[in-house]
């Protein structure tokens, strides 16, 4: 299900994520990033929970 978040920290290949509301994510589990660009949600990523 999609969740707000908000990049806090960007290091190399890994960010950090601060959500919204709690949430329960499994490690190796894959995510997308999103963003709104001119009123459309635009896949901005993907990967996997380390």
């Amino acid at each position: 299900a999609p969740v707000l978040a908000k990049v806090v920290k960007v290091k190399s290949e890994k960010i950090e994520v601060q959500f919204k509301r709690p949430v329960c994510i499994f490690e190796k589990s894959n995510v997308a990033l999103s963003r709104k660009i001119e009123d459309r949600w635009r896949l901005i990523g993907a990967g996997i929970v380390g």
